[in-house]
């Protein structure tokens, strides 16, 4: 598994990140590519390492969609201009920068092995996609303890009414059966000033949880999510701790 620990204020962590991407989406052909980052959320990450992401796909990519869905709180086109998103210092008419439920149609895609809901509806283009990069910033979370890269998969869930449908029947399942639908090629999660880089989601969210000062053994999420994808959640926090001694 691909795991990195970058310092944001080196100068050198925007080419370690560069040549990570290279391993990621590789000699192959990569027609579209999607990033999804946490817009319509109240943790934000930075504009810096976005635009890094998005200049080195669309030098690699046909298409390149950079993006989030609304949320009962927030309009995706006006979140980007408040965040100043539509202002990106990245230029190129392969780039799509707005509402993923805009560009086709919305999918219902099957849970192998449902928590939750039966099935979810996805924009179709994140299925579509050759690669899926998942940036989010780790905060705290009133009903998952913790918001990262795991629970920013949720936001590609295609509705607006997110609260009311899904809040209810509890987020921790909604978030493992969202996760088992939608497999990012790389995840980003931003702590403070350090940038968690994982190809692996639990991995990232175990490292950047740890970071944040949170027991990530006792995110319930994280638990269901190891023991559905046949982990055990406590060999693979002690494992991520001999790699990572300081944390």
């Amino acid at each position: 598994m691909l795991k990195k620990m970058l310092n944001l204020r080196k100068v050198a962590w925007k080419d370690i990140l560069q040549e990570t991407l290279s391993q990621v989406v590789g000699n192959g052909e990569c027609k579209i590519a999607v990033v999804k980052s946490n817009i319509c959320g109240y943790y934000f990450p930075s504009r810096e390492v976005i635009e890094v992401v998005l200049r080195f796909l669309v030098e690699r990519c046909g298409e390149v969609y950079f993006g989030d869905t609304p949320s009962t709180l927030y309009n995706v086109e006006k979140r980007i201009r408040d965040l100043g998103l539509d202002k990106l210092n990245v230029r190129s008419d392969r780039l799509f920068v707005g509402n993923l439920m805009k560009v086709g149609e919305n999918v219902k895609v099957e849970v192998p092995n449902k928590l939750g809901y039966r099935r979810y509806p996805i924009p179709s283009i994140v299925l579509k996609a050759d690669i899926l990069i998942n940036i989010a910033k780790i905060g705290r979370h009133p009903s998952t303890q913790v918001t990262g890269a795991l629970k920013n998969l949720f936001g590609l869930v295609a509705s607006k009414a997110k609260f009311v449908k899904y809040h209810p029947i509890g987020m921790d399942k909604v978030v493992v059966d969202v996760a088992q639908i939608i497999k990012p090629s790389l995840n980003l999660v931003e702590v403070g000033d350090k940038l968690v880089v994982s190809d692996d989601v639990l991995e990232a969210d175990i490292i950047a949880t740890r970071l944040l000062g949170i027991d990530p053994a006792k995110v319930r999420h994280f638990r269901l999510y190891a023991e559905i994808t046949g982990r055990d959640l406590d060999s693979l926090i002690e494992e991520i701790s001999h790699q990572f001694p300081n944390l």
